[in-house]
């Protein structure tokens, strides 16, 4: 019994971070491809531009006079319009989008749908220094990795509490 609830346990955490793998791919498209780029300024820019199947496209923000760059938002739009978010961007390195009719999503930035790009900006402010002596903190959040290591342990320390007791 006590090997039988260890292998569960094993391949239920195994199967939670392998279930995406076997994930569908998207339908295919007709191989021709829209990228519809909107800049928010004071009024909307729209640009559009048509890709074929096989072709990337390296899409670098331009930041205009007066303005600072905030973010960039990149959504896939389907045949019936409805648009699903795929990421949101804050640097201006850019991203290559790559335009393949079977759809695949792995890795991410290849899409088999047309894309919309909202680029964001902010009116240019004049620099203030931080007054504050210690610069806030960044990174990820640790929660999620203690909460997972804490239901192992405990996974583990019933397990063994059934070992001890039986023997």
């Amino acid at each position: 019994m006590k090997k039988l609830f260890a292998v569960l346990l094993a391949v239920l955490m195994l199967s939670a971070i392998a279930l995406p793998v076997f994930a569908a791919s998207s339908p295919g498209g007709d191989g021709k491809f829209t990228i519809d780029i909107y800049y928010h300024l004071d009024s909307v820019e729209h640009e559009q531009i048509e890709k074929a199947d096989g072709e990337t496209y390296d899409f670098v923000p331009k930041v205009p006079d007066g303005y600072e760059f905030d973010h960039y938002e990149v959504y896939t739009v389907d045949e019936n319009g409805v648009q699903t978010l795929v990421g949101t961007y804050t640097t201006l390195d850019g991203i290559t989008l790559k335009f393949d009719k079977e759809g695949s999503k792995l890795p991410e930035l290849i899409f088999g749908e047309d894309v919309r790009i909202d680029v964001y900006y902010k009116e240019k402010t004049p620099v203030n220094p931080d007054p504050g002596p210690v610069s806030p903190p960044t990174g990820a959040s640790i929660l999620p990795y203690i909460a997972l290591m804490l239901v192992g342990l405990l996974g583990v320390a019933f397990a063994t509490r059934k070992l001890v007791k039986n023997h």
